[in-house]
């Protein structure tokens, strides 16, 4: 037992940085070129050096790798056997320098003396050896049990050179593993590239450094015309393996079959378009997937994935039910007319509209803004909104919607009031400012008065203007607050004052 936490203290002491979170760097080969290979060999090259910048550019944001015990044994190996040789370099200068004083023609006190420190700085290193080879004996043991009570933090993950268009040459095997040590790199992307007429199959192996320790491989198969989705589908496989974290693969089943040709699937705010013969690869963990396909209604759920390791979906989207409206503007002027903040045409139109409370805008077209009347006044029109309940009008084939002017009026007075407002909390601010300037200086007139330093009469003064702005300040409060429900009011008029689902 004490072997064992002097061989951990032994650890610390070389190895300062073994227990804090470093960079993890990782780089890419061009991938190799089967030799079954049969499509140009020109596009096939570009093609071995394009996936693997592609694929490097989906870890450029910020991401973190929790290595794993294995890796931390290795780089302490590794630091372990790099100190060894700096010590045997040093023994072997040592001892160099030892044998040239024993051959030497000093005098024998001094030559003694010399030889003496020479000695003990030789024993010094060898003990120092000793201890490096004790740690290394017992670390390659830890490392063939497969266990040890040694843990890191995550590690921050970045590219070689802070680079997606920067590869490492292959072309000896001894070099790029020279050019790996000499670089730090941790992770390396290696791939192989078979191609079948204008389809390819990739297949990507990830290896951690030092000892080159397969952490995994994937593959996809694709078009070679299209390898930015080969990429990102080599990307998505490849995430969980150089992040090491637990994966779920999700199965989704989706009906009616024209939904699920058009379905999307959304998962931590991306936006993922689902093949039928493809699964969909997520951190293990809480959840929430939104699947939506145009004409249906999206349906949303939670789930903690983490007990299995596949997952299959079963969801029926519900069909929007719609009804032709065909909807004008009592002017005829033309304009862009929303549907529930969506643009949906021009007026007239007849616009197929789901059943239910719809919240619609009418906005005049740029060159439409004015219209000169018999007077020759000019009509400026603000945007137009309305609201409409379909729902109620189920049973109609069709729904003729027609904007009254009315509406207009709610817009112009929604502005009105909303000005008023804002005048009347500007007006209470700036009042605000007077009456602290006027209350502090009723104090001090007050103050030096009781203590006989100044005259009452101003004390009295002060305490009148301070009254006023206090009084008028109050005034305008009450102003803001009848301006903001008059605003708040006419705001409400557009809303309607039934919802039902």
């Amino acid at each position: 037992m004490r072997l064992k936490w002097l061989i951990l203290a032994l650890i610390i002491f070389f190895s300062t940085t073994y227990f804090f979170a470093s960079d993890w760097i990782l780089a890419a080969t061009p991938f190799a070129i089967s030799t079954e290979s049969n499509s140009s060999f020109g596009l096939l090259e570009s093609t071995s050096e394009q996936i693997p910048k592609l694929i490097l550019q989906e870890f450029a944001d910020s991401e973190t790798r929790q290595p794993s015990v294995i890796e931390i044994q290795q780089r302490e190996l590794k630091n372990l056997y790099s100190k060894k040789n700096t010590l045997v370099a040093r023994l072997k200068s040592a001892t160099e320098d030892r044998n040239k004083e024993f051959l030497s023609s000093k005098d024998n006190f001094n030559k003694k003396k010399n030889l003496q420190k020479k000695d003990d700085l030789i024993n010094e290193i060898n003990l120092e050896i000793q201890e490096i080879n004790i740690l290394i004996q017992n670390l390659l043991q830890e490392i063939e049990k497969g266990d040890s009570f040694i843990y890191s933090e995550l590690e921050p993950i970045y590219l070689y050179n802070n680079n997606s268009e920067m590869l490492l040459e292959n072309d000896s095997i001894t070099q790029l593993e020279e050019k790996i040590s000499s670089s730090n790199i941790n992770g390396l992307i290696t791939g192989k590239i078979t191609a079948f007429g204008d389809y390819i199959e990739v297949e990507a192996i990830v290896y951690a450094y030092p000892g080159k320790i397969n952490l995994g491989a994937v593959s996809a198969t694709g078009s070679i015309k299209d390898i930015v989705s080969l990429s990102k589908n080599l990307s998505n496989k490849l995430k969980p393996i150089i992040t090491n974290e637990n994966t779920v693969s999700l199965i989704f089943n989706i009906e009616p079959q024209e939904a699920k040709e058009k379905a999307n699937i959304i998962i931590d705010n991306k936006v993922l378009k689902l093949s039928a013969q493809e699964e969909i690869i997520i951190p293990s963990g809480k959840q929430t997937i939104t699947i939506s396909a145009e004409g249906y209604y999206e349906k949303t759920f939670t789930w903690n994935y983490s007990k299995d390791e596949y997952f299959c979906i079963n969801v029926a989207l519900e069909k929007i039910e719609t009804i032709p409206v065909n909807i004008s503007e009592e002017s005829n002027l033309p304009g862009q007319l929303y549907i529930n903040a969506l643009p949906v045409g021009e007026t007239p139109a007849l616009i197929n509209i789901p059943q239910g409370i719809i919240l619609g805008e009418f906005s005049l077209d740029n060159q439409t803004t004015e219209k000169a009347t018999e007077d020759k006044s000019t009509l400026t029109a603000d945007p137009i909104f309305f609201t409409a309940n379909i729902t109620e009008q189920n049973n109609l084939e069709q729904l003729n919607l027609r904007l009254k002017s009315e509406t207009l009026n709610i817009s112009q007075r929604i502005e009105k009031r909303r000005r008023s407002m804002y005048n009347s909390y500007s007006a209470f601010i700036v009042s605000l400012i007077p009456t602290f300037f006027s209350y502090g200086m009723y104090i001090n007139k007050h103050n030096g008065w009781v203590m006989g330093i100044e005259d009452e009469s101003k004390a009295k003064t002060w305490e009148i203007v301070s009254n006023s702005s206090i009084a008028l300040s109050c005034g305008l409060g009450v102003n803001f607050i009848i301006q903001l429900g008059r605003y708040i009011s006419a705001v409400d008029d557009v809303l309607p004052n039934n919802i039902s689902e």
